[in-house]
């Protein structure tokens, strides 16, 4: 599935949802005429920093900071070059948590929804729709915030960890929903 049509595919669905996704931009690689020429290789990865696990460690250490995630950011981005058999869901997960947490909502939301759209069997299609979900809570109205989205996608993350066995996510999801709702700053939306 081309660029294009995964931003499509993700419109959608957060269009059936009802939450506003933000335009994010097409990488020009997706969206540049093929060349008859092949591609040349990116250089390559220097060995286990640039390996899941190592992105995974930076993203979810006890106190991760900005640089951690930074840092893990700019390995998303080296990964996303390399023609390898990775776990697609699992580096969309992780790019959109490395987005998330350097600030960028609208990429992110666009990672996570690639995530559990294209691969809805995943498992890491579940953490992708809690972590949209933590995003939608905390944002504000004017800016795509939607605290009901973010109780619909919680519960389906709920639903599709314990159908998987994620008992730490489930959890997770479970006080996520147990959480009082306090609507964003913003214009209530109109009826």
């Amino acid at each position: 599935m081309t660029a294009p049509r995964i931003l499509i595919a993700a419109a959608a669905l957060f269009a059936v949802l009802g939450v506003a996704l933000a335009a994010v931009p097409t990488p020009a690689s997706a969206t540049a005429a093929p060349s008859a020429s092949p591609r040349p290789a990116p250089p390559a990865l220097d060995g286990a920093e640039d390996a899941p696990a190592a992105i995974d460690r930076l993203l979810r250490a006890p106190g991760a900071t900005a640089a951690s995630a930074q840092r893990a950011l700019e390995l998303c981005r080296r990964r996303a070059e390399q023609f390898d058999d990775r776990d697609i869901a699992r580096f969309l997960t992780q790019y959109g948590t490395a987005l998330a947490m350097v600030g960028d909502d609208d990429a992110a939301i666009a990672m996570f929804a690639r995530a559990f759209t294209l691969f809805p069997q995943s498992r890491h299609a579940p953490p992708a729709l809690l972590e949209t979900a933590r995003i939608l809570r905390r944002l504000p109205r004017e800016r795509g915030g939607d605290p009901d989205a973010a109780e619909r996608l919680a519960r389906r993350a709920l639903a599709g960890a314990r159908a998987m066995g994620l008992a730490e996510l489930a959890a997770d999801a479970q006080s996520f929903l147990a959480r009082p709702v306090t609507s964003p700053p913003g214009p209530e939306p109109s009826p």
